[in-house]
């Protein structure tokens, strides 16, 4: 939710808008962009940018920590993973139910 109060902080700050138009004339005042953010949406402005800040990095520190487990992750089932899905494919081969090319050996050991 607070990426999501951000996004709309960023868009709506600063600007304003036109109120509801009838016939040609508007029927108030403008609108600023914090009156939208703070009275329509319901998002209180209370966080900083030094707040903001804080969350930009953490979020880039768990993308971090996310890729560098999928690596992980890679490293010690992928060859694993990949013996099964051959031994499968070698499997249905001598079954009878897949052709596989002459560059793909179920012989070959992984």
């Amino acid at each position: 939710m607070v990426i999501l109060q951000g996004l709309f902080k960023n868009d709506f700050l600063g600007l304003t808008f036109k109120n509801i138009v009838v016939n040609g004339e508007p029927a108030g005042p403008d609108l600023s962009g914090t009156y939208v953010v703070e009275e329509l949406y319901g998002m209180r402005n209370h966080n900083g940018r030094w707040i903001n800040l804080l969350i930009i990095v953490v979020m880039i520190i768990i993308y971090r920590l996310l890729f560098f487990f999928f690596i992980k992750l890679n490293e010690k089932f992928g060859l694993r993973l990949f013996a099964l899905i051959q031994a499968r494919r070698c499997s249905m081969k001598n079954m009878g139910a897949q052709h596989l090319s002459d560059e793909e050996s179920c012989d070959k050991d992984i």
